[in-house]
Order: C-alpha cells, then sequence, then structure tokens
C-alpha cells in the first residue's frame, strides 16, 4: 500500500488504486551543490580558492542530506554542527550512492592553494539497499550492488584528485539487522582507500576514538612552520651550540639551566657546513627535521621544518622572542654569541595548506538509540579539526599563546539579500572591533544576535575582542520594490546554499478556450466541486466549474493538471493542461527518470508560460522540487522559528508557510511546526488573512482535491496534492500532501492525476 493510499484510509475514505513501489529517492539534493555551485564556480574562478581545511557532509538513508564543501574554521563552525544536529532518521540504505555522491564533489570543487590532502570518510552500520534504484542513485548504471561497490572501490584507490590521491577511511559498526557479515566486511575494506583504512568498531565509544584519530591525522598535513636562523661564521668544528627560547638572562648558568632549546654540534667539512646530533628540548621529539643548510653572505641559513612545542602547538614568532645562542667553550662554560641578533638572524615562516575532506553519516533507522552518539562523535570530528585549525600565527582559539593571540570575528545577514554587513575579519585580543549593518531596499535593521540572542541593536556594533565571534545582522522585509508582480512578498529559503525564491498570490489556473494562464485572485481560491455522491465532502465552486470533462474547447478555469503538462511538447503523449487520460501512466510529461528541469524545464508550468497577472513573460516562474518542498517545510531557519502550521483560512482547510523573516508579533498562530496538527488549529477570516498574514508574506496553500480521469474529483477541501518538480518513476512523480492531522512532503502518485500547482519566482 502507498503512501497516497495511507493518507486516504487515515481519513477513513477508501479508493482503489493501484501505485507502483519502492524505495523513496531524494533526487534533486545535491544537483545543486557545490558541483555546479561552489564547486563548479570555483573551478573556473580566476581568484584563487584560500588555503584551509574544506569540509562537507553528506548524510544518507534513502534521501541524502548535504552540507555543501566549505572553508571549516571557528567562525565557521556552527554551520557545521547544526547540519549534523539537523540531520533524522530514515529507512533505505544509499551508501554507495553517497559515497559516489562525495567522490563527485571532492572532483567538481575548486583547487584550494597548497592542496596537500583529500580525504573521504565514511560511516556506516550496515549493507546498501537504495543505490541500484535509479539513474540517479545509480549515474554509472551498474547492473548489481556487487558492481557498484568494485567500480566505487576503484574510483577511491585510482582516481585523483587535482593530482592527489584520495584518503579514504570507513567506520563500521555492525548492524543488529545485518545477518550479510561478508557483505559488510567487504563494504568496509573496499569504500576504503587501503585496507588499513577500513575499520570496524565495536561500539559508538570505539567510533567517537577512530573519529578523532582520523581529524588528527587529517589536520597534522595542513599546517607547517619553519625557523630559520643565521649562524655567524667562525665556529669550530665539533662546536656545540644551543639556541635557546625561554626568558634566562644572558649568563652560562642560566644556558645551563634552559628548559626550551634546540642544541647540536657545528661541523665543517670540505662541501660545506652542517648541524648533527641535535636534541630538542621543550620541543617534542622527532616533530621536527632540518630542510636545508645553506650559506648566505659570511652566515650559514638553517631550517627547522615543523617545529612542534610539547602542547601540541606548533612554533610561532611569539615563542622567539627570548630567542639567544650559546656556544660551548673548551673548558666546558656557556658563552652567548653577542653577534647573533635574534630580530633579524631568525625568522618564523608559517604557511598552511589545504585539505578537501568530506564525512559520510549513516543516517538510518537502524543506528536506533546510536544515531545520537553518531551525531556526537561527528560534532567532535568537526571540533578537532577547528581545535587543530587554530594553530596558526594568530594564534586562533588561544593555542598560540603569548600576546599576539588574533580572533575571527564572522559577520552574516540574515536573511542574506537583506542588506550588507561589515567590520569582520581577523582582529588582534584587545583591539576594538566596529560592525556596521545597512539594510537593502524594502528591508529594515533589526538587531544584531550571536547563536540566536540578542547582544545589540545598534546598526553600527562596536565591542573588544577578547574571542573568536560569530554575529548576525538580522532584517525585516517590508514588503513592496522587491517582489515582482504576481508574488507574495515574502522571502522563503529553499535550500543550505540559501537560495530564495517568492511564492505566487495564488494557485495556478488555467482556460482552455482562449488559451490564458493566471494565478487565482485570492490564496483560498480553488475550482472544484466534489463529484457526486462521493462521501458528502465540502466542496464550493468557481465560476460555476469543477476541472472535469475538460478539454482543449472547455470555457472553465482548470487548476487540477496532470504531471508535466505545460503544453510544450516534450515528446511524450500527453502534455497539454487539459489532458485527463488516466490509460497510460508513463504518458503524461518526460519520458522516464526525467524531472522538469535542465533539458526538459519547459515542461514545467510556469517556466514554458507567460501567466497573465504574473509578469506575462515565460522563464520567470517554475515549480518546486521534492527536495525543495521538504527543505521550505522541514528544515528552514527562520526568525521566529515557525515555518508552517495548519489552519481554516475564509472556510477553507489548508496550511500557512510563514517567511523566513516572519515575527510572531504579526499574529499568534498555534500548534506550529507540527504535521499533526489539526486545520482547526487556527480559524482565520478573510480580513485578517489579508491584513495580518499576507501583508507579512505569509503564504497558504488550499486542499484543493484531486482528479483521477476525465470525470472523477475527490477530496475537495479536505486533502491538498501539490506537484513538484522530481519524477519518482517513469509512471509517478512526487507531490507535496496535506491533510488533517498529516503531511507528507514525498508522497507520489500516478502523473495523470490531477494536482494543483503553486509556483514560485526565484529571488533576485
Amino acid at each position: 500500500m502507498s503512501k497516497f493510499t495511507k493518507a486516504i484510509a487515515a481519513i477513513m475514505l477508501m479508493v482503489a488504486v493501484v501505485f507502483s513501489t519502492g524505495c523513496k529517492k531524494d533526487p534533486d539534493n545535491g544537483g545543486n551543490n557545490n558541483g555546479g555551485g561552489n564547486g563548479g564556480g570555483n573551478g573556473g574562478n580566476s581568484n584563487p580558492i584560500p588555503e584551509g581545511i574544506y569540509l562537507g557532509i553528506i548524510g544518507f538513508n534513502q534521501h541524502l542530506y548535504e552540507k555543501e564543501i566549505s572553508l571549516l574554521k571557528a567562525s565557521t563552525k556552527e554551520s557545521f554542527i547544526s547540519h549534523i544536529n539537523g540531520l533524522e532518521t530514515r529507512d533505505g540504505t544509499g551508501l554507495y550512492w553517497a559515497d559516489n555522491t562525495a567522490l563527485m564533489r571532492l572532483k567538481s570543487f575548486g583547487e584550494p592553494k597548497r592542496l596537500t590532502t583529500v580525504a573521504l570518510v565514511t560511516f556506516t552500520d550496515g549493507l546498501d539497499n537504495v543505490s541500484l534504484d535509479d539513474n540517479v542513485t545509480n549515474p554509472d548504471n551498474y547492473p548489481t550492488k556487487e558492481a557498484y561497490l568494485e567500480g566505487l572501490s576503484g574510483k577511491i584507490r585510482q582516481d585523483k584528485v587535482y593530482n592527489k590521491d584520495i584518503t579514504a577511511y570507513t567506520i563500521g559498526l555492525r548492524g543488529n539487522d545485518v545477518n550479510d557479515v561478508d557483505e559488510f566486511h567487504a563494504n568496509i575494506k573496499k569504500l576504503a582507500s587501503e585496507d588499513g583504512n577500513g575499520i570496524e568498531v565495536s561500539d559508538m565509544n570505539h567510533a567517537l576514538q577512530k573519529f578523532t584519530e582520523i581529524a588528527e591525522s587529517l589536520h597534522s598535513v595542513t599546517f607547517t612552520a619553519s625557523l630559520t636562523l643565521l649562524i655567524p661564521p667562525g665556529y669550530d668544528d665539533g662546536q656545540i651550540v644551543r639556541f635557546t627560547f625561554d626568558d634566562i638572562p644572558s649568563t652560562s648558568t642560566a644556558a645551563e639551566n634552559s628548559t626550551s632549546y634546540i642544541e647540536c654540534t657545528y661541523k665543517r667539512t670540505e662541501d660545506g657546513r652542517r648541524l648533527e646530533n641535535i636534541t630538542y628540548h621543550g620541543w617534542q621529539p622527532g616533530s621536527s627535521s632540518v630542510s636545508s643548510f645553506e650559506k648566505v653572505d659570511r652566515y650559514y641559513k638553517v631550517a627547522f621544518e615543523n617545529l612542534t612545542k610539547t602542547n601540541g602547538n606548533l612554533i610561532s614568532n611569539d615563542d622567539k622572542r627570548y630567542l639567544q645562542l650559546f656556544y660551548k667553550t673548551p673548558s666546558g662554560i656557556w658563552q652567548k654569541d653577542s653577534e647573533f641578533k635574534p630580530d633579524t638572524f631568525s625568522n618564523v615562516i608559517e604557511e598552511q595548506s589545504s585539505a578537501l575532506i568530506l564525512l559520510v553519516l549513516d543516517c538510518t533507522t537502524s543506528l536506533g538509540s546510536e544515531f545520537s552518539s553518531l551525531k556526537n562523535a561527528a560534532k567532535q570530528f568537526v571540533e578537532t579539526l577547528v581545535r587543530s585549525n587554530s594553530g596558526g600565527s594568530n594564534g586562533g582559539g588561544g593555542n598560540g599563546g603569548g600576546s599576539s593571540q588574533y580572533y575571527d570575528i564572522s559577520v552574516s545577514a540574515n536573511p542574506n539579500n537583506g542588506g550588507t554587513v561589515s567590520g569582520g575579519g581577523s582582529y588582534q585580543q584587545g583591539q576594538t572591533c566596529t560592525l556596521s549593518a545597512i539594510p537593502a531596499s524594502g528591508y529594515t535593521f533589526v538587531k544584531w544576535t550571536e547563536n540566536g540572542s540578542q547582544v545589540s541593536t545598534n546598526v553600527n556594533y562596536t565591542f573588544t575582542v577578547t574571542g573568536d565571534r560569530s554575529l548576525v545582522a538580522n532584517f525585516n522585509y517590508n514588503g513592496g520594490s522587491n517582489a515582482p508582480t504576481g508574488a507574495i512578498d515574502g522571502l522563503f529559503t529553499i535550500n543550505s546554499n540559501g537560495n530564495q525564491v517568492y511564492f505566487s498570490k495564488g494557485n495556478l489556473q488555467y482556460k482552455a478556450s482562449n488559451g490564458t494562464w493566471r494565478f487565482a485572485t485570492n490564496q483560498w481560491d480553488y475550482v472544484g466541486t466534489q463529484t457526486p455522491d462521493q462521501w458528502g465532502c465540502v466542496g464550493g465552486t468557481v465560476e460555476g466549474s469543477d476541472n472535469r470533462y475538460i478539454s482543449e474547447t472547455y470555457n472553465g478555469w482548470i487548476d487540477l493538471l496532470g504531471w508535466g503538462t505545460s503544453g510544450w511538447n516534450c515528446g511524450n503523449t500527453y502534455y497539454y493542461p487539459w489532458d485527463s487520460d488516466d490509460s497510460c501512466l508513463e504518458c503524461y510529461g518526460p519520458y522516464g527518470n526525467n524531472n522538469l528541469t535542465g533539458s526538459f524545464a519547459n515542461s514545467d508550468w510556469g517556466f514554458y508560460n507567460s501567466i497573465s497577472n504574473g509578469g506575462n513573460q515565460s522563464h520567470q516562474w517554475r515549480t518546486l522540487t521534492l527536495s525543495e518542498w521538504d527543505y521550505v517545510i522541514n528544515q528552514r531557519t527562520t526568525t521566529s522559528g515557525i515555518r508552517y502550521a495548519k489552519a481554516v483560512v475564509n472556510t477553507v482547510q489548508g496550511m500557512i508557510l510563514l517567511p523566513d523573516n516572519w515575527s510572531a508579533s504579526y499574529y499568534s498562530l498555534g500548534d506550529t511546526n507540527n504535521g499533526e496538527a489539526s486545520f482547526d488549529s487556527n480559524i482565520i477570516n478573510s480580513s485578517t488573512w489579508i491584513n495580518s498574514l499576507q501583508a507579512h508574506g505569509a503564504v497558504f496553500l488550499p486542499t484543493t482535491g484531486y482528479r483521477l480521469g476525465p470525470t472523477r474529483v475527490d477530496f475537495v477541501n479536505v486533502v491538498g496534492y501539490y506537484w513538484s518538480a522530481s519524477h519518482e518513476s517513469g509512471r509517478n512523480a512526487y507531490n507535496l500532501m496535506i491533510q488533517n492531522a498529516y503531511i507528507q512532503t514525498d508522497d507520489s502518485y500516478f502523473r495523470c492525476a490531477g494536482f494543483s500547482v503553486r509556483l514560485v519566482c526565484p529571488a533576485q
């Protein structure tokens, strides 16, 4: 029984229908990630990508939940933590799909400066049972799971990213439902770049340990710090010299008691000079090596690479402020070399190379109570990288020591097109920082927040820097000038990239007799009336039409449309908005597994057609994809924390969507963000809706019912079905379903069915 059938049963109704079954997928949830956005853009950008640790995250079950690859540092850490916190479990395991997608993301991301490390870190507790489904989850068309695994293994062990080998780790915790132990072990082994990187753990504490070890090893190659010293000439062969770094007087006794020094033997040869018998005190043994020893004028320059203190931090210029050079005389007395000038004879050269890392996490229901522990382990992975990332010259999060600590002040705008912000950057401890916020047209500045809490209501916010901070300038949209014709004045974020859209002012309607497309006059308007004698559901009528007996000469308005019926000839049988034949389920919209995007974007009603009261030009509007509907309803971050609510507006049942900058002060809604809420949680009349909700950008999706075949219209003002632009199979497409006490963002049904269409316009 499909989800659609279950939904009908849930409201005590029975309709005999046959569905195609299968695991649900999210075919669009990665198509606009860093491959085509961040990655594709960076790859062709003439400006080099700065060095650093670049991290992406992919959670997987029957869907993928992607956090695009971006720079990880203290000021950006919370976006990665937030993504991990937002992961939820579902059935299905798309392990191969997730790793294959991760490899594509790594290859398509632009090359950072001084890239040294490319890594894939995967956690799984089971076997794959999703990835063979279609050409989205299986783009290389592997015929079997074994072939898919072998293909992935070959890519991991043979492919290169910017001429760098891929270092792949697999952490496996076998779930209780995994009976095929051999297949489980094969997954762990073959998804690693070498056998030793495939790690089976006994419990989540063991997994946490491995996550931390891997994070530390990945960071270790991304930072270098070399100490260069000029040694004055004239030392005898075999002379013992000591460079001291602690605050000691220039006496032999003090030098003898130094606790931080490098000691070595100066050797003269016919070929030149060198240092031998190097010992480190107060520095990690074996952490450093001499990379060069060359003559510069009368001096000899020596470089100590990756000199690391006992606390694990690399040397910084602050560590050489007390630097002195002593040599041991034949009588065994330490003598200071007065010709050695620390300011001019020494330097610390700190360089950061780059790492590209993708963290792939199992989010299947088989994890059960262990899922929270997995998320903690993943967050610890991020924290370890961030702490390590603080070890450069600026001291980062306090690791640098001394008085030259620098901190990152990060600033951003909410929404991201609400205004411009300035003043962020790297500041020395104790400096004064002033942040400024300038609202964009149609917006007003509200407040500065940090971790969701208000810190200032001044447009210019001044404070003393004492540590890393991440501050957000919050703006309110006042409506008007920014909204296009036919749109509601509210912005909705539709993906993790921050892209925003406006919703149309009503559902899409079409009149076949004159070929006119329009948006409904009011958001609660719908055309359909209930088919006679069908369970007594309450319906209404607009202009005497009810979506039945439609044809190319039909003189009423149609607002229940088959999937992909924009009127554009996509090569299939049915593509006109009046088509209603239900005898061929595969005959609607683009053939096979294609969305209403890309080469088939003209199959999208709003992209192909001019909307008479929506700007009257083509290519202005479009339909949300499955992942975008889900993001709007379940994943967005909003100013108020409210994304949606069930309601009855002007006697019509439906769902309210609140814009990103919605304030609870506009109107008090009950039982928000609850898919199981009833419609009567909020009863709103037309005047209140227009003045208190729609005026502030609220969207209403009425329950318009559905049409099946040329004559049957059911569930009007009971259930709402809204098409997405995403296919499920050659017969089915995905839709949003709204009913009392139930919302489903990934429902699917026959493409021949007449469902509602609500269009969006991308924000410019």
